[in-house]
């Protein structure tokens, strides 16, 4: 037998996906549910202060390693802004180098872009992908190396441009498990030109052919390690006759294997999160009509929950109330491409994750304007009190739309964080591994690089819910396979670092 075919017969096939219980109506929407929380815009409060504009996605990540997660918003075609944070309140940071555009060019058509660690100096730096003038130009792509002083704009120098690509997602991964970060870019389909990956060597990356150089129409990208054998597997989501398509880690290369539900089908985004704390990483698919919840047993995945959406975007994992199990925000946006004119932004939501049963919650503190057009999500606790909070941005597809930072109000139960400290060439602890366990649960966070669609939500941190517990067990399992573990009191943050002394 192939490895393919086993690999194929292991996941399942696409069309014989099994269903759960809970969706045998799979999109018959369950009745609207509420739990008492309330997700407060605190935009003007905390210092983001932006007009509506066009944008594409927005980071949370503690780019600085201050401890407090740093946001930028990134817009398409016009100059992005980079806030830093200082105990919840945000400042712009002038960055010029963030708006270096191509020669001859006035405007960077700035796309996915994701902090990650190119040089291995500890700070992390910045890569983002940019369009190639709609496959009829040039449109080389950023590698921001953070510096004591700053950035410097280090592309060409590290042979990263890919000036042809039509770049759309950004990632940064471990995938020759050699300890540092490589980049993989999906590039939207141009003849010769296909998704790439950037192996790091160190001083400079070079362009690798290790099964992934196929030609997709693609939206978006996303990885985990789904299988849970220590590597990170990608799916590339497409549209068209193709349409989306899985590739699975074999020790460094990578080989084409069906998944359920998503090889050939259309997907606009996929995020990454345990929701049933089983340790094994489920996802959340979205398309325009529709979001899909693939639960993973082993590497088998069943469909868990289905519902129909108007113009769905992206779904980020969260855990609202801090009741140990994940939740999710979802956005929605205008109908068509383009929309058509006095077209509204449908509404978001949250969806309320009740023992493994999912309710939509569709108050009007989460529904978000009926201006603009959804974007994409990210959440991070913003001000460490204890709730994870949600960014999203509303200018898709060039429309003008707000930016709002919404803070999570609602008295939740126990939490912890854990503030992961990696080695220099992966200071942001991606493809870590960490446990919580308390006196009757385990909770387990298998770190992606936090990309969804656009966005990049808070990585080297995570938060967990832990309900009534008063104190929880850590363990953190490095990519090297070293461990570190310690004990941590309710309502508290510890920090872990790689060369902290191993687990008694």
């Amino acid at each position: 037998m192939s490895l393919v075919t086993a690999v194929g017969l292991l996941l399942g096939s696409a069309s014989c996906l099994p269903d759960s219980e809970n969706t045998r109506n799979k999109d018959k929407a369950p009745p609207a549910t509420q739990v008492d929380s309330s997700l407060t815009d605190a935009s003007v409060d905390t210092g983001v202060r932006l007009p509506p504009g066009p944008s594409w996605g927005s980071l949370l990540v503690d780019y600085d390693l201050n401890g407090w997660p740093d946001l930028l918003i990134n817009r398409h075609k016009r100059h992005p802004r980079l806030y830093r944070n200082n105990a919840g309140m945000f400042k712009i940071e002038g960055e010029p180098v963030l708006d270096t555009t191509a020669p001859g060019r006035q405007i960077y058509d700035r796309h996915g872009c994701a902090w990650g660690e190119a040089n291995g100096d500890g700070r992390p730096d910045l890569y983002c992908a940019s369009g190639a003038q709609d496959g009829q130009g040039e449109g080389p792509n950023q590698l921001l190396l953070q510096t004591n002083s700053g950035f410097t704009y280090e592309a060409a120098e590290w042979n990263a441009q890919d000036k042809l690509g039509r770049g759309r997602s950004v990632h940064w991964l471990d995938y020759d498990s050699d300890g540092d970060l490589d980049i993989f870019v999906s590039n939207e389909v141009r003849a010769g030109h296909p998704n790439i990956m950037l192996r790091n060597d160190g001083d400079s990356f070079s362009s690798v052919d290790i099964g992934l150089s196929e030609e997709i129409a693609t939206r978006s990208s996303s990885w985990s390690d789904w299988d849970n054998d220590g590597d990170p597997d990608i799916l590339v989501l497409g549209h068209g006759f193709v349409g989306s398509r899985a590739f699975r880690n074999n020790d460094g290369t990578y080989e084409e294997v069906p998944f359920p539900a998503v090889t050939g089908e259309e997907w606009l985004s996929a995020s990454w999160g345990d929701f049933d704390l089983n340790g094994w990483n489920d996802v959340a698919l979205v398309s325009e009509t529709r979001l899909m919840i693939l639960r993973n047993r082993s590497a088998s995945f069943s469909r868990m929950a289905s519902f129909k959406l108007k113009a769905g975007r992206v779904a980020a994992w969260l855990d609202i109330e801090n009741d140990g199990d994940l939740d999710a925000y979802v956005v929605q946006g205008q109908v068509g491409d383009p929309p058509k004119p006095g077209a509204i932004n449908h509404v978001d939501f949250l969806l309320i994750n009740d023992e493994g049963k999912f309710r939509p919650d569709r108050r009007t503190e989460f529904r978000g304007p009926t201006k603009g057009n959804g974007d994409s999500v990210a959440v991070s606790d913003i001000n460490r009190d204890g709730s994870v909070d949600v960014h999203v941005t509303e200018g898709y597809l060039d429309l003008f739309g707000s930016s709002r930072l919404l803070l999570n109000r609602f008295k939740a139960a126990n939490w912890i964080g854990v503030r992961l400290r990696g080695p220099d060439q992966n200071p942001l602890a991606i493809g870590a591994r960490v446990t919580a366990r308390t006196s009757d649960r385990r909770y387990q966070l298998s770190l992606t690089d936090g990309v969804a669609f656009k966005s990049q939500s808070e990585i080297g941190y995570a938060h967990f819910g832990i309900g009534e517990a008063e104190v929880a067990d850590v363990r953190v399992e490095w990519p090297d396979g070293s461990v570190s573990c310690e004990s941590v009191a309710a309502d508290g943050v510890v920090t872990l670092s790689f060369d902290s002394s191993g687990c008694s």
